[in-house]
């Protein structure tokens, strides 16, 4: 009996597996700060020092997502970073912590003849006032007009503080006042000098 070759058909090649859908992706973080080694902070951990060069892995669909800088001495920065691209900066510029406002007390001399006490210096932010000057000084912010303060060199913002604000104690509860700074004051004892 003859044999017959029976050509067989091949078995189809299985299908490739799948590949599972990503959960996720990697982003390079680029941040700079100025000035520079401060903290990055990112769901309450710390991912390096600026500058700061890293591969994030983040969520498919995270697109902006907020990030603390931080510095001693330094305001914390929060920062919105988008996500979405391949690469994400952020440029920080930091603010400086406010340093604390000084008054220092009145230095007082007692009377001569036994009477009230005189007033003989007072520093406020940094600038020195006479026992004369901060009495001169007192009397000039709470009675002078709008263009008398102008006229002595204050900023309008700071006339406008000090219009809402009087009467003052004293020069030193005008420095303890939010935005009167050394140059506010400077002005004031200037027009106190005028004034004696």
């Amino acid at each position: 009996a003859a044999v017959v070759a029976v050509p067989v058909a091949p078995l189809p090649a299985p299908p490739p597996p799948a590949e599972p859908a990503p959960t996720s992706r990697d982003v390079w973080l680029l941040v700079s700060s100025d000035p520079a080694g401060a903290e990055v902070v990112f769901d309450g951990a710390v991912l390096g020092v600026t500058p700061l060069a890293r591969r994030l892995d983040v969520g498919l669909e995270t697109t902006t997502r907020a990030f603390v800088v931080r510095r001693e001495g330094y305001v914390d920065q929060p920062v919105d970073i988008d996500l979405s691209a391949e690469q994400a900066t952020a440029d920080v510029h930091l603010q400086r912590v406010p340093a604390p406002r000084t008054t220092k007390g009145a230095k007082v001399a007692p009377a001569a003849d036994g009477g009230a006490p005189t007033l003989t210096a007072i520093v406020a932010d940094g600038v020195r006032f006479t026992g004369p000057e901060a009495a001169a000084a007192g009397r000039f912010i709470n009675t002078a007009t709008h263009g008398e303060l102008l006229g002595a060199g204050i900023a309008p913002r700071q006339v406008s503080i000090i219009l809402e604000r009087r009467p003052f104690s004293d020069v030193a509860a005008l420095a303890e006042t939010p935005f009167i700074g050394d140059k506010t004051l400077e002005s004031i004892r200037g027009a106190a000098r005028k004034g004696l």
